[in-house]
């Protein structure tokens, strides 16, 4: 039963970007419900059948250190309703790791199949559907594309790159521990169709940049045996997108979905045969010299040919990348306005620390606040770093004890691949180091952890390096020595039974929460239309759902004085401007420093003028 609750987990884990990404509040607050009901229900089995919870003493301080700083930050929170929604999410990401790691700690052999196959499958399919919605056959799709760049179900090209980039490293895992080369040649499929997509969301900082790190640092953390192999497959999944990116890019460009199709199946088929050929090549029993001595001639060799015809081979690679990307290659530089952006968003969140280091402003106090410190103009509601967001947030204590869980995850990784006996576990051990730090790195540069279904990863990712790590035997040295008796009174009876309370505010949270966001998305719809007396009974809706967040009173204050201004009967007029300022003055109550909240307070008060 156990089992099937965590194979539940995760596919809701991994099913997370199909859903946008969980960005948006209507999936979030749904994912957060079911995730916390099912870990609430893996906590049930485990107090019935009166089984120890496996905690990492490490790990679990730092995440009740982090929630507790998200709990102090209720002192200053400039957006206490923001401050809520961001402290369900960590405790539902909290309880997560925990599940996976007190599951896995003693089943390592399950998680490759349990955990990184269908992360892998799926976001295979979110790739496809990129890569479909690039060809602007299916308008349902155009969401999945802005511009020339793939956002794919994520609707953000970046987050879409290292998504994809951390699937790949954990499919290379199969490639290189499967003896089934049809296993084989299905994840060298998935992988290429995958970087296909990476390479189309022409990605500066993912594309361009990170995937040549990571596959050095796979390649370098695979075990004796297996380096030079990671390095053929990874050569194996990459190459063949350049005999197919300017035919899939000019098929797309004319909407021939069909034609378009055919060159990513080309790429992914001569993926998949070559890594089956190479893996039958692999068999061929050699003796170590002799296997040196191949390997020196094979990359001595290309290193040659790319020396010797380096300008034919250059001009070859340059013509067939599609122009767009090329573009954007040639702009790599610190001069860039996404460059000089996010300097400017890591200044104005110093600024706010200045001032609040200590508690910080609570979740979404950013949005809030950055208008009052910026220098540059600019519209953004998130730090695009994910430190320093939770910095500004949670303060030192929140900064310290987030950092702390990602550090942590990377040594146990790092010990997890010198200490663990078997190979296969090295192997997938290092694909996990590779795919963990890629989204841990990427986001002190964007906001990929913002997305609901990419903290999920982050965080399921700690559980299983933590479940590694528990595996070689050497946690025991590292935890709080405690008394037999004080340990099974923790782990079987109180912490659990306190998940388990945790769970029911998120649930019921949850629902209710996604219940009013679902009406106030519908509202916003009709709003659009000009339908106001629509609009106004569907947000009333949401705010009976979810009356602390300030949005919807403020959409409630706008649509009110649209009514009093279209009234022709004095009465209704004063009426409706009642209902504005009441609603005007909640939301600015809920938020007071909000500016679009401000502006319609403003507007409220000139509006006999």
């Amino acid at each position: 039963m156990k089992r099937l609750i965590i194979l539940i987990i995760l596919l809701a884990v991994s099913a997370g970007p199909m859903f946008r990404g969980l960005f948006f509040p209507y999936e979030m607050y749904l994912s957060l419900a079911i995730i916390s009901g099912l870990c609430a229900l893996y906590m049930i089995l485990k107090v019935v059948k009166g089984e120890k919870l496996q905690l990492n003493y490490i790990i679990l301080f730092a995440g009740v250190v982090l929630l507790l700083a998200y709990c102090l930050a209720f002192t200053k929170a400039v957006n206490v309703r923001g401050n809520i929604e961001t402290l369900m999410q960590y405790v539902v990401y909290f309880m997560v790791l925990i599940v996976i790691y007190d599951y896995f700690h003693t089943q390592i052999d399950h998680i490759p199949w349990i955990a990184f196959a269908p992360m892998s499958i799926i976001g295979f399919l979110s790739a496809v559907v990129g890569l479909a919605g690039y060809t602007k056959v299916f308008s349902e799709l155009d969401v999945t594309v802005n511009g020339q760049r793939i956002g794919s179900t994520l609707q953000y090209a970046n987050t879409a790159a290292i998504y994809y980039l951390i699937l790949i490293a954990l499919a290379t895992g199969f490639i290189l521990n499967h003896k089934n080369i049809f296993v084989k040649g299905f994840f060298a499929t998935i992988s290429n169709v995958m970087f296909m997509t990476l390479f189309f969301t022409s990605s500066r900082g993912v594309f361009l940049v990170i995937p040549v790190i990571v596959f050095i640092i796979l390649i370098l953390a695979m075990p004796n045996g297996y380096r030079f192999k990671s390095f053929i497959y990874v050569l194996c999944v990459t190459l063949p997108t350049l005999t197919a990116m300017q035919g899939y890019e000019a098929n797309s460009q004319i909407n021939n979905l069909l034609s378009a199709s055919k060159w990513v199946i080309l790429s992914a088929g001569i993926s998949a045969i070559s890594i089956m050929l190479f893996s039958l090549l692999f068999r061929i029993r050699m003796e170590k010299k002799s296997s040196y001595v191949t390997i020196g001639v094979f990359i001595l060799g290309m290193a040659t040919a790319l020396l010797v015809k380096w300008q034919i081979v250059s001009g070859f690679v340059l013509s067939i990348i599609p122009d767009n990307i090329i573009a954007r290659i040639k702009d790599i530089n610190f001069t860039t306005n996404s460059v000089v952006m996010r300097f400017e968003f890591y200044r104005d969140a110093i600024r706010l620390l200045k001032e609040h280091w200590l508690l910080g402003l609570g979740g979404g106090g950013f949005a809030s606040l950055y208008q009052s410190v910026q220098e540059l103009y600019y519209a953004a509601r998130l730090v695009h770093n994910h430190y320093l967001q939770v910095f500004v947030e949670a303060g030192i204590l929140g900064f310290l004890s987030f950092s702390i869980m990602v550090v942590a995850a990377c040594i146990y990784l790092i010990y997890s691949r010198v200490h663990l006996k078997e190979t296969k576990h090295k192997v997938y051990v290092a694909a996990c180091f590779c795919a963990f730090i890629s989204l841990a790195v990427h986001s002190a540069i964007d906001f990929n952890l913002s997305y609901a279904s990419m903290s999920y990863l982050l965080f399921a990712l700690m559980g299983i390096s933590t479940a590694y790590f528990s595996y070689t035997g050497k946690e025991l040295e590292l935890t709080k020595e405690i008394s037999e008796k004080q340990k099974n009174y923790w782990t079987k009876k109180l912490i659990p039974s306190l998940m388990i309370l945790v769970c029911i505010p998120c649930i019921f949270l949850g629902v209710r929460y996604s219940k009013a966001a679902k009406f106030a998305a519908e509202g916003t719809e009709y709003k659009n239309l000009i339908e106001a007396e629509k609009a106004l009974e569907l947000y009333e809706m949401a705010t009976n759902l979810d009356p602390m967040l300030a949005s919807n009173h403020a959409e409630i204050a706008d649509l009110s004085m649209w009514m009093a201004y279209t009234a022709q009967v004095e009465a209704d007029k004063s009426k409706w401007m009642e209902k504005a300022l009441f609603e005007g003055e909640e939301a600015i109550r809920l938020d007071r420093y909000y500016p679009y909240y401000n502006k319609i307070m403003t507007d409220i008060y000139l509006f006999d003028e």
